[in-house]
């Protein structure tokens, strides 16, 4: 299991994981984010063509291309710098940062239309400074369109674990909703060990809020008939929520 220190920080847990992370969406691919996850994601974010777009926790740049696609005038940033690299590589076309999402960007104020972040702040260990600079960032109502892993997802692991004679691997140390945990999600089918905190719905809400975000949508994207036939190996968490996407306004 991963232990989070000084020692060991998110660019070296990052690093580590970049090639067998980038292969993963690039060859395998993921296919509940791609086919379930990412048009719910396209429903929020609406029409980005001509507007400045930041994807913050951009990782190996796949999303960031899809932004671009979209005719997004857009720009990727990440901590881990071998992601930052082979999405440099990959798509020339695009700028790419590297840097630390917990610290300040190096973006000017007012600079943004939209900020995009996708499965990024559940593995970052606080995201106060994280929601202040999405906010500076942004021009006035400037949009922030979040998705992170639901933060009931945990709690199913969590009570089977607890009731169960064969837990499941995850989520081991999450004992209660209203903790924030650092824990760590194990993909076995990819043979990636995660860090993630888990955190309620209540502290993403109002992080967001009392910085200065109205909350303007909110999905929970679902699994389709067609979907579950398709990947039955998804049939049991269907019952369940796994992602939370969230679509913030900048007020001024």
């Amino acid at each position: 299991m991963i232990m989070f220190n000084k020692r060991l920080n998110l660019f070296q847990i990052w690093n580590s994981k970049a090639k067998r992370y980038d292969e993963f969406l690039t060859k395998e691919g993921d296919v509940y984010q791609q086919e379930v996850n990412w048009p719910a994601l396209k429903g929020l974010i609406g029409d980005v063509s001509g507007k400045t777009v930041l994807d913050a926790g951009c990782g190996n740049g796949l999303y960031t291309q899809l932004l671009h696609t979209m005719g997004a005038q857009v720009s990727g940033i990440d901590i881990a710098s071998s992601l930052t690299e082979i999405a440099q590589t990959r798509y020339p076309e695009i700028f790419f940062d590297i840097g630390d999402l917990t610290n300040d960007l190096p973006y000017q104020t007012n600079t943004f239309d939209l900020v995009f972040s996708k499965m990024v702040l559940m593995d970052i260990p606080s995201i106060e400074n994280t929601v202040a600079e999405f906010y500076r960032v942004l021009k006035p109502q400037g949009v922030c369109v979040i998705s992170i892993l639901h933060p009931f997802y945990p709690l199913y692991y969590m009570f089977k674990n607890k009731w169960t004679s064969e837990p499941t691997g995850k989520f081991e140390n999450v004992k209660q909703y209203h903790d924030e945990t650092f824990t760590t999600a194990f993909y076995k089918h990819i043979k990636l060990e995660i860090p993630v905190w888990t955190r309620s719905l209540e502290h993403y809400i109002n992080t967001f809020t009392k910085r200065g975000f109205g909350v303007k949508e909110i999905n929970e994207p679902k699994m389709s008939s067609d979907f579950l036939e398709k990947y039955p190996e998804y049939q049991e968490r269907s019952e369940i929520p796994i992602i939370l996407n969230i679509k913030y306004i900048k007020h001024v």
